[in-house]
């Protein structure tokens, strides 16, 4: 659930969305701020909308400071592009991988560099309704887990108009519930090396003061060979760190830690007591934690308990040092990290998906947002500094650039 401004409850879904038409009577500035983008400002007036557009590409560390105006619904044509910035228009829609309240999640080839990537929209209406407080946290998840194997990473993100957008690698072997639909339950060995991997990503969280608050099979995706990367940060809570508790009900039905259901404050352990029920949806046909069956391996029945008890503190002091339980004693922790260790299950090969057709971008978009009254300057001054472009995607132009044909 997302609690908005107004207290009101709001269902939480996958958060995307498509992009709206042009408007009309807007001015706009195009402004360059990234290493690998060197071109200075360009203003480009449109014959057919009366419109000056602006895109931006921006490094890490810079601040938008467009003073008055909106983000351009449409941005520069293709000569004027600056391939090593994302943009709307670099990209060919392929295909529809998923939905929700928010929008939509497509699949797209980059047009300049020919990799296919998930591009994830977001409406800002609806952020600006029910998660004003923090639109820029996803974002800065996704920076501050870059660096970490065990997260779906952002290629960088971009805004128009009406939506925010995140370019996203893509992952073939689809979310942790289809995985388990297909194989449940689970033998010991591939539900130790996927809670291994979910859990080493989980402490990379914690230590830096995150709570994910929405860890469910859903939200876990699993690449090509079969490795877990958690996804969907947007209702993460940040700087919780040590003693700090915090209130807020946030996340899935079924996943939810019960001092979080009660309305009690709390701190990281709620993730645990949501990947508690995760390891036991994988070893189970059905979905139902209130008692753990003898059947079970013990030294695995032994981690869901402490993972699931009803009791935050002693929740807190039984997970303590999960990596040196029992159960996880197979696992060479510094080759899982290091990338490594190898999935001990083989991926059922996955379908190659239809490209070759390109969806109309109109299609992509929702119509029904050119035709609301436009978002005002000041709510999209909220926005400034959403866009960036991360360090990988930095490295795959510099690559592309240079003449390496290998950017993967």
């Amino acid at each position: 659930m997302v609690e908005s401004e107004s207290g009101k409850n709001v269902t939480s879904e996958i958060r995307f969305s498509g992009s709206a038409k042009t408007r009309s009577s807007h001015i706009h500035h195009e402004r360059v701020e990234n290493q690998s983008c060197t071109e200075q400002l360009k203003r480009k007036r449109t014959s057919d909308t009366e419109t000056t557009t602006k895109r931006r590409c921006e490094s890490d560390n810079s601040i938008d400071q467009a003073p008055e105006g909106v983000i351009g619904a449409q941005t520069t044509s293709p000569s004027e592009q600056v391939t090593a910035c994302l943009s709307l228009e670099s990209f060919i829609f392929t295909r529809k991988l998923g939905e929700g309240s928010f929008g939509k999640v497509m699949l797209a080839t980059h047009q300049p560099s020919g990799l296919q990537l998930a591009v994830k929209m977001v409406k800002k209406r609806k952020l600006l309704e029910n998660a004003k407080d923090t639109l820029h946290l996803e974002r800065e998840v996704l920076e501050i887990t870059e660096d970490s194997r065990f997260f779906t990473h952002a290629y960088g993100t971009f805004q128009t108009v009406d939506y925010a957008f995140y370019a996203m690698e893509y992952l073939s072997g689809g979310t942790l519930t289809a995985f388990i639909k297909s194989r449940a339950p689970l033998d010991v060995s591939t539900t130790r090396f996927l809670a291994a991997e979910i859990l080493s990503g989980i402490q990379f969280l914690h230590s830096r003061g995150i709570i994910h608050r929405d860890l469910k099979p859903d939200n876990i995706l699993l690449d090509g060979d079969g490795h877990a990367k958690i996804a969907d940060f947007g209702l993460a809570a940040m700087n919780v760190f040590g003693s700090r508790t915090i209130r807020g009900f946030q996340g899935t039905p079924g996943y939810l830690a019960p001092e979080m259901i009660r309305g009690r404050p709390y701190n990281y352990t709620v993730d645990l007591f949501a990947f508690g029920a995760i390891v036991w949806e994988m070893t189970e046909v059905y979905f139902a934690f209130y008692s753990v069956p003898n059947i079970m391996n013990s030294h695995l029945r032994d981690v869901i308990k402490r993972l699931l008890c009803k009791s935050p503190k002693k929740r807190q002091d039984a997970c303590s040092n999960l990596k040196g339980h029992p159960f996880f004693l197979p696992i060479n922790w510094a080759e899982l990290e290091a990338g490594r260790s190898r999935p001990p299950f083989t991926m059922t090969p996955i379908a190659v998906l239809e490209t070759s057709k390109q969806i109309d971008l109109h299609e992509v978009m929702s119509g029904t947002e050119a035709q609301k009254p436009p978002i005002t300057p000041e709510d999209q001054r909220l926005f400034y500094g959403f866009s960036y472009i991360s360090n990988r995607w930095k490295s795959i132009e510099s690559r592309r650039n240079n003449g390496n044909g290998n950017i993967t």
